[in-house]
């Protein structure tokens, strides 16, 4: 049954993604110490768009099966779409990591800022940023 796949397929997704962003992130690091740069987190936007490869395969998967089965099409679907939310839940999870270590950092240094304002504004702005790199 589909119900065997779809299971372990979904609990490795995060793992993939979170691999996926490690080697993106850690490319991303190599680059500012050879270019003597400060060292900074990788941002949202580069962990999405380290993920643009695979939010592709997500949409294929959604919408261009190639099969002409109506029940293995509509489990598909629900598949995709299970994918997809994870995917969304990671990207948000992404932005409030970085929130986190940046008002960890902050607060050493000044600690009368307003971590719930910055929170809401990243995590708002997380859900526009897959639209405007995948174009969908």
């Amino acid at each position: 049954s589909f119900y065997r796949v779809r299971v372990p397929l979904i609990a490795v997704q995060t793992e993939v993604m979170e691999r996926i962003v490690a080697t993106a992130a850690a490319r991303y690091y190599r680059e500012q110490r050879r270019l003597k740069l400060p060292v900074q987190f990788l941002t949202n936007e580069g962990a999405e768009a380290a993920l643009t490869p695979f939010w592709r395969t997500l949409d294929r998967l959604h919408h261009r099966s190639a099969s002409n089965n109506a029940a293995f099409k509509s489990a598909l679907d629900r598949l995709a779409e299970s994918m997809k939310t994870l995917y969304r839940a990671y990207i948000a999870a992404h932005a409030l990591a970085i929130v986190n270590r940046t008002n960890t950092q902050s607060a050493l240094h000044s600690p009368n800022k307003r971590p719930m304002a910055q929170v809401s504004r990243v995590v708002s702005a997380s859900g526009g940023f897959s639209k405007k790199i995948l174009g969908s």
